[in-house]
């Protein structure tokens, strides 16, 4: 009776890490299949020496969805390894070459598939940043990037901080 009973906590428990996966494939899916233009870049900012300059590019936005909070812990886990990975800081400046592409999340935002992330996904990469910060509230300071819009320097980006990010993809 107890084998029966552990083989059928050990069947539920693999069936709740499946159905977990799923879902995280599912959201995924809906991001990549939700094309929206984002609005022309024209000029690049003198104190933001990015390699590249692009007129107009694609991003992938997920729709509004409610997921649960296991995936909500995971995306926040990769994002925070993506701007690890990405972030460059000299002086001041965002990013001064294209950082190559090393986990999932930024496979997400290299559009292009070139192996690096060039301008027009590092502003979709802080233009998804502002988003969660809107929709949350807040969003953990985890990189070189994100700790030169960080003001207050509590380890947060709060919406007070965004207008920043703002003026730098405008």
């Amino acid at each position: 009776m107890k084998k029966v009973c552990s083989l059928f906590v050990f069947f539920t428990l693999c069936m709740m890490l499946i159905a977990y996966q799923a879902q995280a494939q599912l959201i995924n899916y809906n991001r990549r299949s939700n094309e929206v233009s984002r609005p022309t870049i024209s000029k690049a900012s003198p104190s933001l020496p990015i390699k590249t300059s692009v007129s107009q590019s694609n991003s992938y936005q997920a729709e509004p969805q409610k997921t649960s909070s296991y995936y909500n812990r995971e995306a926040k886990t990769e994002i925070t390894e993506a701007t690890e990975t990405t972030s460059q800081s000299l002086n001041g400046a965002l990013l001064t070459s294209s950082p190559k592409v090393t986990s999932r999340v930024e496979k997400i935002y290299d559009t292009d598939y070139d192996g690096t992330l060039q301008k027009d996904e590092i502003v979709e990469f802080l233009g998804d940043v502002v988003s969660a910060v809107e929709r949350r509230g807040s969003f953990a300071v985890s990189s070189d990037i994100l700790k030169n819009f960080d003001r207050d320097a509590d380890g947060e980006i709060s919406l007070i901080e965004t207008d920043e990010i703002k003026k730098y993809l405008n």
